[in-house]
């Protein structure tokens, strides 16, 4: 799978005479690491729901800086009506969901099953999720995506940095 579908195409034959990084222009890295992609908003319809691109120049809200080995999402304003079958759908596109945490004051937090579903998940923030494609109150509402600062996460990063610690003196000879 292409881990920056935006960007560059999967299939080599695309690339035309000018090579894989014809007509792109990147911003500058910082340490090594590519760019985040913006996808285009584009209104997303399921069986059940919708998610309804924001307006062109619509304000996004502010989000937290991302922790380190963040593979949960924190999504709220959600409508009234909502089920997790429906965050499920809703979500499916970003990738594998692990677990779907809602409460009952209209948020929930999403666990994917690696780091890069986060960033495609951040992209649906500011959209309008109705479902049903009602748009009364309870069925529809701009929706907010950050970044959740979890335990479980902290912990898998913290043991995999002390893992790779500890092969970092094998690796060297």
């Amino acid at each position: 799978m292409n881990p920056y579908p935006y960007v560059v195409p999967a299939d080599p034959s695309m690339y035309g005479m000018m090579g894989p990084m014809a007509g792109y222009c990147p911003m500058p890295m910082m340490n090594g690491a590519m760019p985040p992609m913006v996808p285009p908003k584009v209104t997303k319809t399921f069986p059940n729901c919708t998610l309804a691109a924001p307006p062109p120049g619509a304000t996004v809200p502010t989000r937290r800086n991302r922790p380190n080995g963040c593979k949960t999402v924190f999504v709220g304003g959600l409508p009234e009506k909502i089920t997790e079958e429906i965050i499920k759908e809703a979500f499916s596109d970003c990738g594998e969901i692990s677990t779907v945490n809602m409460s009952k004051k209209n948020f929930c937090h999403i666990r994917f099953a690696s780091e890069h579903m986060v960033d495609q998940a951040m992209f649906f923030s500011g959209y309008r999720l109705k479902i049903e494609n009602k748009d009364e109150p309870a069925y529809s509402s701009r929706i907010h995506v950050d970044f959740a600062i979890a335990r479980d996460d902290q912990y898998e990063y913290e043991c995999m940095m002390r893992t790779l610690s500890r092969e970092m003196p094998t690796r060297k000879k």
